[in-house]
Parts: structure tokens; sequence; C-alpha cells
């Protein structure tokens, strides 16, 4: 991953997540969320979502025993609605299926997309 790399998908992250931080911890406090994006950042588990050859998303997997884990799946406003999350979800049910493996994941209660999702 380049440095490019890893601040496309910090800025990716920031402008989809800022919010939620901010309304279930705490403020965002942009050194403390860098270094936690640091810690968790995994270039061969995240990807950026490229359309029409524009990265808008990132996407995070855990292929567990038994099932592949969405850790993460980050779109900014401007992509929300759009149908990149379907494609997304479609292409994920179609990779589990490929090799007999269910999907999981998590998200906040106040996520409404995400719920929906």
């Amino acid at each position: 991953m380049t440095i490019a790399g890893f601040e496309l998908a910090y800025a990716i992250t920031r402008e989809s997540t800022r919010e939620y931080v901010e309304q279930t911890w705490s403020p965002w406090i942009e050194a403390e969320q860098r270094e936690l994006h640091a810690r968790s950042y995994r270039a061969g588990q995240h990807d950026f979502i490229v359309v029409n050859g524009v990265e808008l998303g990132l996407r995070a997997l855990e292929w567990r025993h038994g099932c592949v884990y969405l850790a993460r799946l980050n779109l900014p406003t401007a992509a929300q609605g759009q149908g990149v999350g379907a494609a997304v979800r479609h292409d994920l049910l179609a990779q589990a299926r490929a090799v007999g493996r269910g999907v999981e994941l998590q998200v906040l209660k106040l996520n409404a997309g995400a719920q929906r999702f």
C-alpha cells in the first residue's frame, strides 16, 4: 500500500464514519482517529471500491472459518444511494457462495443505512 493509498483510505473512512463515531463514542479527534486507522488498516484485507475508474469506497473482508466477515464497508455520502453498496453486497454473496460460506457483518444501531444494507 502506498502512502497515497493509505491517505485515500483514511479520507474515505473519515468522511463515511465521522458522524457515527461522534454520535456513538466521542468527538472526532484527528490524531486519535489516524492512529486507530493505522493500527486497523491492513493492505490485502482492505480494498478500494472502484466504479468507472474512480475509488469511491473502502471494503475489508475477513475470511473466517465458516463465513466471510464484512469487517468494513465505507461509502462516502456522495456514493450512497447509487447502487454501489448493492453491487458490493451482490459480489460478496457470490464470493462466499463460491466457497460454501455465509456472510456476517455488524452495524451500529444508529446507522439506518447500514441496517438497510
